[in-house]
């Protein structure tokens, strides 16, 4: 699941701070409170929460008018039923946007927030002050009632429900009714909420939560918080799909997670799609944070005329703490078993990542029924044979970045066993993207203060049959002086480039293609001069080009790169 902004533990420990600060205003409720109060708190030079009556304009007053911030119809209760209206998920069609580059989500529509038209909305809820409302407030003994519209605000958050009761003697507020808490990319919903003001645990009941940017958003019976590092779900549903097209989904008797460990783990858990269940676990693990475990990942699923139906699942081995892997065993119906792996290593003086798949593609024949393209294409070469298979198809790479001290090291290897690999196989978790020239590359170099080179060999795999083959550099060294960063003093320039350029369809070779030599140079000086807001460099240079190129007549011609 892509990371997001808030993960659901922040979700949660930002919830009940605002529950926790929130019972600082129920909590100095005065028995001879006027009904339609508005409270205004601040904290004091110790901490604690200092909070008085105010009228419209904010001027304390012992007996103030009514400033009721009014509120929306009620929400519907929120059930573990699966069709919760779209409106209480903030979710807005892409027909009924505004704006229709608003879109995010699948190109379906959006999470839209209303305005935030409270006051201080566009504060930070730590340097703002809280700020209440009800229609009704009372006090008996140590019991404190509010009641009929509720509203507590602080910044850039505001939470509502119909009813808080705080008990002094134990701790304990209790939320009810509608209760729904807005943050800048978050929204939750609850139909109760029970907390303990001491230590700022407690639980939601009926909850849903939604995070506006990335789209993740669940629901479960009850929202548990045990510990501070830990948040318990009842009988939750978790998933990244709009609510108008909900392709899958995760259901779980229990989901626990444990931001402290990074981790998180669900029991008897199923990925449903498109309402089916098709994947079933009675216990899995995944990450939450950055942390690494070994596992397996979420499986994909694919289909197509071509390949049928498809299956992949990953295993997650964390081998070590500068190396993992990734192995990915692939169903393809139509074609067999594809083992995709990815192995990383990371030290102090570089990375590397070593990847690639393979499969014995001996089982699919493609005939006439699979492509209406082809069969015209046939008829007009004069072919009518289906296609035979493959065997032995794959996929390969190599890259590595490193240092070593003013050593710089880096390959980028890329290798395809046949031109029509990506469009037919495209083994999605291995970093490659597909290209119509596969750069095989290797170089090293040398960097200081003062110079830096390089040496590159470099060449590409041309899976286009419709493309020709590009140059190879074999090799090519670059030399640079550095800038020193002077002011009002000389800054002598030098760059030189020498490259022997190859090609599979050379002249040598019976081709049409020129090869040869190239050098480079370019000497010179600049004087820069820098104020505050100007800088003056007028430069003074030298250049020279040679080539030394293989004869061909004017009609073939084919000219190499030009230098960069």
């Amino acid at each position: 699941m892509a990371a997001s902004k808030y993960s659901l533990p922040s979700i949660a420990n930002r919830l009940f701070v605002t529950a926790f600060v929130a019972s600082a205003l129920v909590a100095n409720t005065r028995a001879d409170i006027s009904p339609d109060q508005q409270w205004v708190c601040k904290a004091d030079a110790k901490g604690q929460w200092q909070c008085q009556g105010g009228d419209k304009a904010g001027k304390a007053a012992p007996q103030p008018a009514a400033t009721v911030v009014k509120t929306s119809a009620a929400t519907t209760p929120i059930t573990t039923r699966e069709n919760i209206p779209h409106s209480d998920w903030d979710w807005v069609a892409i027909e009924q946007l505004e704006d229709p580059s608003l879109c995010k989500t699948g190109c379906e529509g959006a999470y839209i927030a209303p305005d935030a038209d409270w006051e201080d909305a566009d504060k930070d809820p730590d340097n703002a002050p809280l700020r209440a409302s009800a229609d009704n407030s009372s006090m008996e003994g140590n019991i404190v009632k509010l009641s009929g519209q509720v509203e507590l605000t602080q910044g850039s958050r505001r939470l509502r429900m119909d009813n808080a009761i705080l008990d002094r003697d134990n701790n304990q507020l209790k939320l009810d009714g509608n209760v729904e808490i807005r943050e800048p990319d978050i929204l939750v919903r609850a139909n109760r909420a029970t907390l303990n003001t001491e230590d700022n645990l407690g639980r939601f009941e009926q909850a849903l939560f939604v995070q506006h940017n990335d789209g993740f958003r669940g629901q479960a019976n009850v929202i548990d918080r045990a510990s501070a590092t830990t948040l318990d779900l009842e009988q939750g549903i978790i998933t990244q799909c709009s609510p108008d097209d909900e392709t899958w989904k995760i259901h779980a008797s229990s989901i626990h997670l444990d931001s402290e460990e990074g981790w998180g783990s669900a029991k008897h858990a199923r990925v449903n799609i498109n309402d089916i269940p098709v994947f079933y676990s009675p216990y899995m693990t995944f990450p939450i944070d950055d942390r690494r475990k070994t596992g397996l990942l979420f499986p994909t699923l694919a289909t197509s005329n071509s390949n049928g139906f498809e299956l992949s699942a990953p295993l997650y081995l964390n081998l070590a703490p500068n190396y993992d892997a990734t192995i990915t065993p692939r169903f393809i119906e139509k074609r067999g078993t594809m083992l995709e792996a990815e192995v990383r290593q990371m030290s102090s003086f570089g990375t590397w990542v070593l990847s690639g798949a393979k499969l014995k593609d001996d089982q699919f024949k493609e005939t006439a029924d699979d492509d209406p393209i082809d069969p015209p294409l046939d008829e007009l070469f004069g072919r009518d044979d289906d296609i035979p298979p493959r065997e032995d198809r794959w996929v390969g790479r190599v890259e590595h970045k490193g240092k070593i001290g003013p050593i710089l090291t880096k390959v980028d290897y890329n290798k395809v066993s046949d031109e029509d690999f990506f469009d037919d196989l495209s083994p999605d978790s291995l970093e490659l993207k597909r290209s119509d020239h596969l750069t095989q590359s290797a170089s090293l170099g040398y960097r200081d203060k003062s110079w830096q080179t390089e040496l590159l060999v470099e060449q590409s795999q041309t899976i286009d049959d419709l493309l020709s083959s590009q140059y190879q550099l074999m090799p090519q060294l670059t030399i640079e002086k550095n800038y020193t960063g002077a002011n009002f003093s000389p800054e002598w320039l030098f760059e030189a480039e020498f490259t022997d350029f190859k090609h599979d369809e050379s002249i040598d070779d019976g081709g049409r293609f020129e090869t040869g030599e190239r050098v480079f140079a370019e000497v010179g000086a600049s004087y820069p001069m820098r104020w505050a807001p100007v800088l003056l460099s007028p430069p003074s240079k030298c250049a020279m080009l040679a080539m030394n190129w293989k004869p061909l007549i004017a009609t073939m011609t084919h000219p190499p790169p030009p230098h960069p």
